[in-house]
């Protein structure tokens, strides 16, 4: 199996990889100008957005508010560990907020809206 996410409306064809071994994590990290990005293992990848109602990894807390995608027994699964605004998966066919830490499985490929204005796409694509 082999999954990717990129943004929708960035000007860039970039996109991560998710394998079966290293989730990602997507965020705003407000040490780049608020830009959206994931982090994958220790490496930060910029989506190429700013967004400021995105949430951060983790808030002034230390409560985590990342958006992870990750593979479980050959499946696609994303979860919203505590983001300050609605995580939306949207697919052909449904459209529904991520609950809170809760794992959800992604069957198809779909759109996931993160805050008020940001948007990534997850590719699912079966394959080596």
């Amino acid at each position: 199996m082999i999954d990717t996410i990129k943004t929708v409306d960035a000007d860039t064809e970039d996109y991560v990889t998710i394998d079966k071994d290293t989730p990602i994590r997507v965020f705003r990290d407000p040490d780049r100008d608020d830009e959206v990005v994931v982090k994958k293992e220790d490496t930060i990848i910029p989506l190429g957005v700013r967004d400021i109602t995105v949430s951060r990894e983790y808030d002034n807390e230390n409560s985590p508010g990342y958006v992870e995608l990750f593979i479980s027994d050959e499946q696609l699964f994303a979860r919203d560990t505590g983001s300050k605004s609605q995580v939306i998966k949207r697919d052909s066919s449904d459209s529904k907020e991520l609950p809170t830490d809760e794992k959800v499985r992604i069957d198809c490929d779909c759109i996931m809206k993160l805050g008020h204005e940001s948007e990534i796409r997850v590719s699912v694509m079966n394959g080596d």
